[in-house]
């Protein structure tokens, strides 16, 4: 029989399993970070070398042409530009960054999702996909906003990989179906998850990209974050698209 000596042992033990667990984990989101900041860094690029494009337009115009109100108006398209890429650039330094990690506060679940959106248009634009937010309601979560932006921009870049080649359509949509839930629907209208990946999706090392970069992590952090947070994920799949939803509790 296990003394009371042997039980503290293995309790001592499972923490440092825990402990260790934890870590390892930490390190998996961190490197799967990494992955979609190269991701939304190429996006990046591809949308500010279409912007210098349309300054230097601009500016030829501006240069040639005898009717000001034309380049008046090219002009003015430019500020808000700016603004976007700069907010954009914004995001991928907060989203890289480390501070704040393993803190759990209170957050709006708009932030996160706006945060990710804007991470996710870049890369939309480069495939040729439309990507629409949807914010239908807010609300306060409890957990790590750079965790929850992580798990939509993991779940967003799959969406707009598997439409990829014009037509393709993703839908972010945060809804608040009651008072003590916050649902994040993320939604396209791609082929569909394989029948061969459906029973193993969450599992580590499940991709259907091996060939093009995927390690089949992501959808492992994921759920991991998700569940750090006390939520739920749920996957529904056919031939006509793939809905992937989200369900966190509400912070008071």
């Amino acid at each position: 029989m296990s003394g009371p000596q042997d039980l503290t042992d293995i309790e001592l033990e499972r923490k440092a399993w825990a402990k260790e667990r934890d870590r390892l984990l930490g390190l998996l989101a961190q490197q799967q970070r990494i992955a979609h900041t190269g991701l939304v860094t190429s996006g990046l690029v591809h949308e500010i070398a279409n912007f210098v494009m349309l300054m230097s337009g601009t500016a030829y115009m501006a240069a040639r042409s005898n009717d000001p109100a034309k380049w008046r108006e090219a002009l003015a398209k430019i500020p808000a530009k700016c603004d976007e890429i700069s907010q954009t650039m914004e995001s991928v330094l907060a989203f890289t960054s480390r501070r704040g990690e393993d803190e759990l506060e209170s957050f709006h679940a708009a932030q996160a999702v706006r945060q990710a959106a804007r991470l996710l248009a870049p890369l939309a634009t480069a495939d040729e996909v439309q990507l629409v937010p949807h914010l239908e309601a807010d609300a306060l979560v409890m957990g790590e906003q750079q965790l929850l932006v992580q798990a939509i921009v993991n779940l967003g870049s799959n969406a707009i990989r598997a439409c990829e080649g014009g037509g393709g359509r993703v839908r972010i949509h945060l809804s608040k179906p009651d008072d003590a839930t916050c649902r994040i629907d993320v939604v396209d209208n791609g082929p569909g998850i394989p029948e061969k990946l459906r029973g193993r999706l969450f599992q580590p090392f499940t991709t259907g990209y091996r060939g093009s970069g995927g390690h089949g992590l992501g959808m492992f952090i994921v759920r991991q974050a998700v569940r750090r947070m006390g939520g739920t994920i749920r996957v529904t799949t056919s031939q006509s698209g793939t809905t992937i939803r989200i369900e966190l509790p509400a912070a008071e």
